[in-house]
């Protein structure tokens, strides 16, 4: 465990770290022979997959909770590029995650109608807190109707797509929005961490969320990205088609229904290209495992979720001015799945955890922290004692785009980018699948939230290390294939 010299050295590292990846980064312009009777294409759609009745459910909060308006609409986006030897198809959806068994079904369906492989598909979920659930974790118990709603619709975005092809250009560029970007994750005084019984860390350093004013915080305990990497693609006469972007932190936060940053980081980066209603802009989760929108080092929050989307549009238009834009690239993907093992709780916790259920719940729903861990550990004991995690990797011109099912720190992802062989990157989470946090071990010793047992949290501690072996292994192989 880090003694409080220690946590102050690397409080120091922290800044130097997040100013290194806040700085500009100039990428080498190349130019790419078209082979012979080749065009590049792309196409692009949106669909609606907002729930027509209401109130219900929606997602990621510890106790359950109920929407009764639709703030925004809810939507599916789909890019799909094709370059004459290979074909891609990104959807990025409107929830808060998806698990493989869902995407996977959604992937067949769309490949039988386009033609397309699902080994070069890639569907992640936005991790927006304001959708209604489809897969069960803490307070969220999945609503299968609106998962066949959904898993048909995600199919619908790429078979639309795939009607609409037409000759494109494509660039990459990285933009920054340093704004609205912070760990949330502190180290705190010895004792005064937030702790919950039923979980596997008795004691915590570390507090997610630890609130604007309070004084037991020392300082955060990981850096952020604030870089925006942006795929853009646009018609042969000019006119902007889609765009794909990551940002590496948490929702800002929004009423009822709604697609929070998302959605209106694509109205206003639409808005701003002055593209028409055709354009289809895209914002996926990044690396967000230990960040999110709020500055706990102010005195309190001062900003919503309208202002965080509009302040990254603002930020992918000006990449987008600088992208040097390419009439053909070569494009790529590569898959793998990873066993993991799983954090089981012992026969005595599950027994401790079951027994107080028992006594102190009964058949009523979760009202706290405690009942809420108590739940989890019965719940995963009855689980499998691993899990299998899909990764892919993508090649783009010089951008490589990694997946993760995972909710990845942003540590791990600055890593993957400072040893990709590729001179950019973009680092997508919640992919094709959903195996909950993935602390590196150096996080797991601070405990805290987002290091807690549950369905949530559970892969062993040293799958942050395991997976990044497989994402540069994976990268290795794009690039010597290149």
């Amino acid at each position: 465990m880090h003694t409080r010299k220690s946590l102050i050295s690397r409080r120091q590292w922290l800044k130097h770290a997040s100013s290194a990846a806040a700085a500009t980064t100039l990428f080498p312009v190349v130019a790419y022979a078209v082979p012979p009777h080749r065009k590049f294409l792309a196409a692009a759609a949106r669909i609606d997959i907002t729930p027509q009745s209401l109130p219900i459910p929606v997602s990621g909060n510890i106790t359950a909770q109920l929407a009764d308006k639709v703030s925004d609409p809810l939507h599916v986006r789909a890019l799909l590029l094709d370059n004459g030897e290979a074909k891609l198809a990104f959807a990025v959806v409107d929830s808060l995650f998806m698990d493989q068994a869902m995407i996977d079904r959604a992937k067949k369906i769309a490949s039988e109608r386009t033609g397309i492989s699902p080994a070069q598909m890639m569907v992640s979920a936005t991790h927006a807190h304001s959708a209604p659930p489809v897969v069960g974790v803490h307070g969220s118990i999945a609503l299968p109707e609106y998962r066949e709603f959904l898993t048909e619709r995600i199919a619908d975005s790429i078979i639309e797509a795939a009607k609409r092809w037409q000759p494109a250009q494509i660039g990459w560029a990285s933009g920054q929005c340093t704004e609205f970007i912070h760990c949330r994750r502190w180290v705190m005084k010895p004792g005064t961490a937030f702790t919950i019984p039923f979980t596997d860390k008795p004691s915590n350093l570390a507090q997610m969320n630890p609130g604007n004013e309070n004084p037991n915080r020392i300082c955060q305990t990981g850096p952020i990205d604030s870089a925006l990497p942006l795929l853009a693609v646009k018609t042969t006469d000019g006119k902007p088609l889609g765009a794909l972007s990551v940002r590496h932190g948490h929702y800002a936060g929004a009423p009822g229904i709604s697609a929070d940053k998302y959605g209106v980081f694509a109205t206003e980066l639409g808005r701003r290209l002055d593209a028409g209603n055709s354009f289809v802009g895209i914002l996926a989760c990044g690396t967000l495992g230990d960040s999110n929108c709020i500055d706990f080092s102010t005195p309190k929050r001062q900003f919503d979720y309208k202002q965080v989307g509009e302040r990254l549009a603002r930020a992918a238009e000006e990449a987008w001015r600088s992208v040097d834009w390419q009439t053909w690239a070569p494009i790529s993907a590569n898959n793998s799945e990873m066993k993991l093992n799983v954090r089981m709780p012992s026969a005595g916790e599950t027994r401790a955890a079951e027994e107080f259920l028992k006594d102190t719940v009964g058949d009523r729903p979760i009202r706290n922290w405690e009942e809420n861990y108590a739940r989890e550990t019965a719940l995963l004991s009855r689980l499998p004692a691993h899990r299998i995690l899909p990764h892919q990797v993508i090649r783009i011109g010089e951008m490589a785009i990694t997946t993760s099912p995972c909710e990845v720190f942003g540590s791990t992802g600055l890593k993957w980018q400072r040893n990709s062989p590729f001179s950019m990157q973009m680092n997508i989470g919640l992919a094709n699948g959903y195996a909950g946090y993935l602390p590196p071990p150096d996080e797991h010793a601070l405990g805290g939230y987002s290091t807690w047992r549950a369905r949530s949290s559970c892969l062993e501690e040293s799958a942050e290390i395991q997976t990044t072996e497989e994402i540069m292994r994976l990268l290795g192989i794009l690039k010597d294939h290149a």
